[in-house]
């Protein structure tokens, strides 16, 4: 099995569990958070 193949089988097997979760209002707030996060070096250096 190849690895592209091997990740296609995990994602397949977990579709169902991720459909479940990534639809929660704590989930959806969280990837919020992050996509209005400044993604330069600068912003991620000062973030540790």
């Amino acid at each position: 099995m190849t690895t592209q193949q091997a990740i296609k089988s995990w994602i397949k097997e977990h579709k169902a569990e991720v459909s479940i979760w990534m639809n929660t209002p704590e989930v959806y707030r969280i990837a919020s958070e992050l996509l209005a996060t400044t993604h330069s070096q600068t912003a991620l250096n000062k973030s540790k």
